[in-house]
């Protein structure tokens, strides 16, 4: 089961993934073939290793080359991939990065957007590894493996909540792949005095059958906020293929954590790496929600009420089924060019 609870910044971000940088240098090939060398003998007993590559990724915080790792489990389990690097920095002399993969059996029910414990890859899949080479040299990998008959995923089952949708009627052009199930409309408020806020609408959907298709999401026209203040709608395009239980795929792996320690380790920081991209890949059964409306709530003029502004009705969504396309545009899709179901 896939869910996503999307918020502004989640599609601002999609917008600035960062400026070109052809600064960055490239690895020596002494590093490389270290790195190639080590990650091949950690992996060699769970993972078959299928090809790697070296690309250049665009990006302010997270560019530079990377190692791309293409992997296949042997056998379901849960995997710790950790590894160890020098960095070259004014600061931290030392990092180290760790991602967890969890594999199902072959016609499990996969999820790739959920958080670090819960991703799920299915046997037959091909695992996508990233290594950040800039500014490190000297990987070291190891594994930790967990092998079990059964992973537990997050489940195919309708939430609770689902009953409290709106189920107003409307158009649905992929009606054959996708169910409309309805909207929810959500509410953020400030905390601020004169109030203020935003609301959200979110549709929702239930994967039928295999299909390759974008979905556009938008709010009817008629019914947009009259408030020229607040931002009346976006369109969301979301790139979508279904494919049956049992199709193997080939996916990145969505998160890491990364630790830096200065030398010595008598001080380090954390922080995690999202390597998700705006491609779903589904089974029939899996649950997606995506906004498709945001407005903002104008702070009142007096202190301790709220004003809603400019919004009477709330809006349903249209429905487009738009040819499918994974925009190359210096994000992680390039990274799945070639290489989808």
């Amino acid at each position: 089961m896939i869910f996503r609870y999307i918020a502004i910044a989640i599609f601002l971000s999609i917008a600035a993934l960062g400026t070109p940088n052809p600064s960055y240098s490239q690895p020596a090939k002494a590093e490389i073939a270290h790195l190639r060398k080590s990650f091949a003998l950690a992996m060699a007993k769970d993972f078959d290793l299928i090809t790697d590559r070296i690309v250049e990724h665009n990006d302010k915080w997270r560019g530079g080359h990377y190692a791309l790792f293409h992997v296949k489990p042997k056998q379901s389990g849960i995997y710790k991939l950790k590894y160890t690097y020098r960095m070259r920095d004014d600061f931290y002399y030392e990092g180290e990065n760790e991602a967890v993969i969890r594999v199902g059996n072959r016609k499990c029910e996969r999820d790739l957007r959920a958080d670090e414990w819960k991703t799920m890859f299915c046997l037959g899949d091909t695992v996508i590894i990233p290594v950040r080479l800039r500014d490190s040299s000297n990987h070291v990998f190891s594994l930790e493996s967990a092998y079990q008959k059964t992973v537990a995923g997050t489940g195919s089952q309708s939430p609770s909540y689902l009953g409290g949708l709106d189920k107003e009627i409307v158009g649905n052009p992929l009606d054959a792949n996708l169910e409309y199930l309805g909207f929810h409309r959500g509410e953020q408020m400030s905390r601020s005095a004169t109030g203020g806020g935003s609301i959200s609408h979110t549709a929702f959907f239930s994967a039928k059958s295999a299909g390759r298709f974008n979905l556009s999401l938008s709010p009817k026209l008629a019914e947009r906020a009259a408030d020229p203040g607040a931002i009346q709608s976006f369109i969301n395009v979301v790139p979508v293929i279904i494919v049956n239980p049992g199709t193997p795929i080939t996916a990145l792996v969505p998160h890491e954590k990364i630790t830096g320690y200065i030398k010595g380790r008598a001080y380090s920081s954390n922080n995690t790496v999202s390597y998700q991209t705006n491609l779903l890949i589904l089974q029939p059964g899996d649950f997606i929600s995506e906004a498709y409306s945001v407005y903002l709530i104008s702070p009142s003029k007096g202190p301790g009420t709220i004003r809603f502004s400019g919004l009477n009705q709330d809006p349903v969504p249209v429905i487009k089924k738009l040819p499918f396309l994974l925009k190359k545009d210096g994000s992680y899709n390039d990274w799945l060019d070639g290489y989808l179901p």
